[in-house]
């Protein structure tokens, strides 16, 4: 969803998106929701320079905009949003040691060719690499779903069924 370009945190946003998880049920409780935006911020500096009351009161101005933007998109929403997460490149630094707040190994351009690795080294039996190199543009996310790829590959080598989280 395109609306007007924002300054957040020293870099222009021009767009966003909301996806809605809808059909994944262990992601909430019964008659609860997940939504998620995201927006692309790569200025480190900015947010590690700043005091710890620019940065709560920078984190609720963008909670709130957001929540905004989801509520003149979605009207059904007004009232109903119960727990925002805004998380930062210092959310990514604290909880992941991620060099310099990165959720991704790789930063995206145009030219970039989406690609991944298979996972085997030929030669090697029995061993399926996984990591957030493995897939372009990699990072914590990458890591999850090559893990999860590397724990079916594992299951069909051993003829054993893949189960998934309840």
């Amino acid at each position: 969803m395109m609306y007007d370009v924002v300054d957040f945190c020293g870099e222009k946003l021009d767009g966003c998106f909301f996806e809605h998880f809808c059909k994944e049920k262990p992601f909430a409780p019964e008659g609860k929701s997940v939504v998620k935006t995201c927006f692309l911020v790569y200025n480190y500096d900015f947010w590690s320079g700043l005091s710890k009351e620019q940065y709560i009161k920078i984190k609720k101005d963008i909670e709130d905009y957001f929540t905004i933007k989801l509520n003149e998109y979605f009207p059904e929403t007004v009232g109903k949003i119960e727990m925002v997460d805004v998380a930062t490149p210092l959310t990514y630094e604290r909880y992941c040691s991620a060099y310099r707040g990165s959720f991704m190994a790789f930063k995206m351009s145009k030219s970039a060719k989406i690609t991944s690795h298979y996972g085997k080294i030929k030669g090697i039996n029995n061993m399926y690499i996984a990591s957030q190199w493995i897939m372009i543009p990699g990072g914590l996310p990458a890591a999850l779903i090559v893990g999860k790829v590397a724990i079916q590959k594992l299951c069909r080598d051993k003829k054993q069924k893949f189960i998934g989280i309840q």
